[in-house]
């Protein structure tokens, strides 16, 4: 009696905000737990106590189930202007470096896995990157410095960016590294500054 009670669904409805915050943060667990490739509905199902079929009414796949529930935790993002590029470029490493799915262990590398074997997945990473980056809107950043003189003229733009943070995100597979700040202090002023000064 008492294991039927356990695996009966609930009868929440998924437009009550409790029982999506619930769905969302059990999507988040179980990707981080098992990987993408072992993650499902199933798992979901089980773990939030709700019908398979319930789950793909509001999400016809795990990959759109998994990136609403990444854009649940998104944080605000404003491109920074703080009169260097230096500044802009703390505050965006900052910024990224504290989002769940970043600093969460084993999230970010289960979702990548998954986007390399699930053109799904990768294409709304993709669509995701381009709208909360406001991609545009970002590289205005190097666009200024240009302007200030602080880069070069012939700098790639999309590479300058890029750069810091593959730096960052190799660092933080690496057992025992620094915490955020700490490592965005050492990325720009042990790394980026010091090119910087050659590049000019």
């Amino acid at each position: 009696m008492a294991d039927r009670v356990r695996t009966a669904t609930r009868k929440v409805p998924l437009s009550d905000p409790g029982r999506l915050q619930e769905v969302y943060a059990a999507t988040l667990d179980a990707v981080a737990d098992v990987g993408y490739e072992r993650f499902n509905m199933d798992l979901i199902a089980q773990r939030v106590r709700a019908s398979k079929a319930t789950l793909y009414q509001r999400w016809p796949s795990k990959a759109n189930l998994i990136m609403d529930a990444l854009r649940h935790v998104d944080l605000e993002f404003t491109v920074p202007d703080t009169g260097s590029f230096l500044g802009d470029l703390r505050l965006m490493m900052l910024y990224w470096l504290q989002l769940p799915q970043v600093s969460r262990p084993g999230l970010m590398l289960a979702v990548l896995e998954g986007s390399r074997r699930d053109p799904e997945l990768y294409q709304l990473l993709m669509n995701r990157a381009d709208e909360r980056w406001a991609r545009e809107r970002t590289l205005d950043v190097i666009h200024r410095a240009i302007a200030r003189r602080e880069l070069p003229e012939d700098v790639d733009p999309e590479l300058m960016l890029l750069c810091p943070f593959a730096v960052a995100m190799a660092r933080m597979l690496v057992p025992g590294t620094d915490d955020p700040e700490e490592l965005v202090n050492r990325v720009v002023d042990k790394l980026v500054k010091p090119l910087l000064t050659h590049m000019m």
